[in-house]
């Protein structure tokens, strides 16, 4: 086993003040009609109760989920269906409101799981992931095209978002980030963790994942926990957190790196300040 531990922090030049989005007494999951999502509630799914997503439009494999409101209230479970035709997972919302995940948010197999709210996302302490694969969750609005013209996420027609390579998301083609994006809770996937947003981008909880980790936000601070990497077959991936203007502040980041010797590939960067302690 390779390990490597490495700090690194953040001067602070003034305190910032900010509200974390609101959670609602009563959530609402809402699909919004233009996919056929479907939600079953009280279905046993990995030792317990949960709303679990079916349907969708699917494409390549991946498969559309839309949303006009997606919550998850305090104590409830929710689970996307996983076929053994679908790789990704594409989750966008639609509505005017950010989401509040409150309770457990999980994917029934080992697909990725992609979220897009422009309006923002919140953790709150209590809420937890169950995901094998991949998260990505962001506020972008729109997707880079090749041709360099820019496609509605909340508009585009399912055909259109699912003719789009999803490892493409994961490569920098979001554009136009709107909300924040907060944590109060632990965040822990089985692959890779991304993390984009507009304004502060804080997870007070740590960051626990099986690959890369990718946190970014165009105007604010970013704060995390600890985070740790655990790689047990292959790239252990590298840890790449920016800002355009803003402070980073982590706890320890630790990589540990089973069969790999490429660990230590970490990058905390901001345009105006850059700050090691090693």
């Amino acid at each position: 086993m390779k390990s490597s531990t490495i700090f690194a922090t953040a001067i602070v030049i003034a305190s910032v003040s900010f509200t974390l989005i609101p959670s609602p007494l009563s959530a609402q999951l809402l699909p919004d009609g233009t996919t056929t999502t479907n939600i079953l509630s009280d279905q046993l799914v990995r030792g317990g109760l949960a709303k679990y997503v079916i349907g969708g439009d699917s494409q390549n494999g991946s498969v559309l989920h839309s949303f006009r409101e997606f919550n998850i209230d305090p104590h409830q479970r929710l689970y996307f269906a996983n076929p053994v035709t679908i790789d990704n997972i594409i989750t966008r919302v639609t509505g005017s409101t950010a989401s509040n995940i409150l309770g457990t948010l999980g994917v029934d197999g080992n697909a990725s799981l992609f979220l897009i709210n422009p309006h923002g996302i919140f953790f709150g302490d209590n809420a937890s992931l169950d995901i094998d694969g991949s998260l990505l969750l962001s506020t972008a609005t729109d997707i880079e095209l090749d041709n360099g013209t820019l496609l509605s996420i909340n508009s585009a027609p399912p055909s259109d978002l699912l003719s789009i390579d999803p490892d493409s998301l994961f490569d920098n083609s979001l554009r136009n980030y709107k909300g924040q994006i907060t944590s109060e809770a632990d965040l822990k996937v089985g692959e890779s963790l991304h993390i984009s947003a507009n304004g502060i981008l804080e997870i007070q909880g740590d960051i626990n994942t099986g690959a890369k980790i990718h946190l970014s936000t165009v105007t604010g601070d970013i704060s995390t926990g600890s985070i740790e990497q655990y790689a047990y077959d292959g790239d252990i991936g590298d840890i790449n957190i920016s800002t355009v203007t803003g402070d980073i502040s982590t706890g320890d980041i630790t990589q540990y790196s089973y069969d790999s010797e490429d660990s230590e590939n970490i990058k905390i960067s901001t345009i105006t300040r850059r700050y090691f302690n090693w």
